[in-house]
C-alpha cells in the first residue's frame, strides 16, 4: 500500500486494494478468489498450491527485506552461535536461499 501512495496513484485505484490480515498469507486470498492479484515476498508465494507465481518485481520498486542476526551477550554457546552464524553468512549456503526464494547477500 506504501508502494502505491509512493507512486502517487493510492488515491485513485487504493480502493481496489486489500491488504491481509495478520496471519493471512497474500497467496491464500488469491487461491481462494477473494483475490485476483497479490504481492507478497517470493519466498512466501513459491510454494502455496492453487496459484501461479507471475514473476518478481522490477528492482525499481522492488522492496527489499534484509534480515540480521544478533548474538546475546549472555550466550551460553557464543562460539556455536557463531560458527552457525558463520556458514548462514558462507556461499556454502546460497544454493539452499535460492531453493527457497531469497538472495544470498
Amino acid at each position: 500500500m506504501s508502494l502505491l501512495a509512493a507512486w502517487g496513484i493510492a488515491d485513485a485505484i487504493g480502493d481496489r486494494f486489500v491488504l491481509a490480515p495478520p496471519g493471512v498469507p497474500v497467496g491464500r486470498l488469491v487461491a481462494d478468489g477473494v483475490v485476483e492479484l497479490g504481492f507478497q515476498q517470493f519466498s512466501e508465494l513459491m510454494n502455496l498450491p492453487g496459484i501461479d507465481v507471475l514473476g518478481t518485481m522490477p528492482r525499481d520498486c522492488a522492496i527489499v527485506t534484509t534480515f540480521s542476526a544478533a548474538l546475546c551477550t549472555s550466550a551460553t554457546h557464543p562460539g556455536h552461535a557463531r560458527d552457525l552464524l558463520q556458514v548462514l553468512h558462507s556461499s556454502i549456503t546460497d544454493e539452499l536461499k535460492h531453493r527457497h526464494g531469497m538472495e544470498p547477500t
